[in-house]
């Protein structure tokens, strides 16, 4: 299953957070791949005032199992990095109508 990932946290977090996602890339836990990272350049959240100094990464994950997950995400939680996984289902551009069609019960 796939998870969009929302990390936050403070600047003086970076160096930490840098590591342990560099550490959580070479030795993931069996199940867990990360497929994409970026950084936001601005605040992603339009009306949500973020507090000075705070970065914004969101990441693209997918996980077989939950203990994987959970795995990855006390291994960034530890260094002082919140973070947020919302389930995503991934859509092939111009397959929208069908994939709806599939999705309807």
């Amino acid at each position: 299953m796939k998870f969009l990932s929302i990390n936050t946290y403070h600047i003086d977090k970076l160096g930490d957070a840098a590591k342990a996602t560099a550490k959580l890339n070479a030795n993931p836990p069996d199940g867990y791949k990360l497929l994409a990272i970026y950084s936001c350049l601005a605040n992603p959240f339009p009306g949500v005032e973020l507090p000075p100094g705070t970065m914004v990464t969101v990441s693209v994950v997918e996980s077989d199992n939950a203990e994987s997950l959970a795995s990855a995400t006390l291994e960034m939680t530890l260094t002082g990095v919140n973070v947020n996984r919302i389930p995503v289902m991934e859509i092939p551009t111009g397959e929208v109508e069908e994939t709806v069609e599939k999705l309807k019960m």
